[in-house]
């Protein structure tokens, strides 16, 4: 279920084993590890003047030295169901993590050689989808997939909740212009504020209706929705136009 990562001249997937194709005829140009794979996407940083490649897998958090192709270190992260679905968020030298079944998320600390728990709580459960980092601060959903959660604000540094939302239906979101997007299961679309201060509610309204787990997507001032169940895209004008 993972997206693939277009690196430089690689089509890149994150199987548990880590696979690179050839963008120009589909060959295999390299593989790497060998574990039973998760939900997550391979993210590609820089740390030191080096590549390495994030693979989210059954058995948790593996780092890929890029260019030799082999394992820099691991963080054992095992979940109820063998479920992490959520994409690592890179910063600096820290690398974030969160699943859902009540196991919470750690943020750890990478020197190219090992990984080092910062803190590790049960604040932010993220089931299905990730959370979004702004100026510091993760936006996301702690819960569920399917059931009621809350829309949380944490401080990545200290792991601190700056605020919490609750009762809400856990979903996805995206962040622009100080804005969060968030689209609930069960299909409200809802608008708030990227802000560490308080949770402040600026629109919600009802535009889907079923099981809805997919991202909101903004472009050219339309927000686009889509449900599972009732297989449906919505399309909303934002432009003020």
């Amino acid at each position: 279920a993972c997206s693939p990562l277009v690196a430089s001249d690689l089509l890149i997937f994150d199987l548990g084993k880590v696979l690179a194709f050839k963008k120009t005829d589909g060959s295999l140009a390299w593989e790497a590890g060998g574990d039973a794979p998760g939900f997550a996407s391979p993210v590609l940083f820089k740390l030191g003047g080096k590549e390495y490649l994030t693979s989210f897998n059954v058995s948790g958090l593996v780092v890929y030295d890029f260019a030799a192709r082999k394992e820099a270190a691991r963080h054992t992260w095992k979940t109820r169901y063998d479920v992490n679905a959520a994409t690592p968020i890179v910063a600096g030298n820290a690398v974030f993590i969160s699943s859902g079944y009540d196991r919470g998320c750690t943020l750890l600390g990478f020197d190219g050689k090992s990984l080092k728990p910062v803190y590790e709580h049960k604040e932010m459960r993220n089931h299905v989808n990730n959370c979004v980092l702004v100026d510091g601060h993760l936006y996301g959903f702690d819960g569920q997939q399917g059931s009621n959660g809350a829309l949380k604000c944490l401080e990545l540094a200290t792991g601190k909740v700056k605020w919490a939302e609750k009762g809400l239906k856990v979903g996805a979101l995206m962040v622009a212009g100080g804005r969060i997007v968030a689209m609930l299961d069960g299909g409200e679309l809802l608008i708030a504020e990227a802000s560490p201060r308080a949770f402040t509610q600026l629109a919600r309204a009802k535009v889907l209706g079923g099981q809805c787990w997919t991202y909101p997507v903004l472009c050219g001032g339309r927000i686009y929705c889509r449900s599972n169940q009732q297989k449906e895209l919505v399309c909303i004008d934002v432009s003020g136009k």
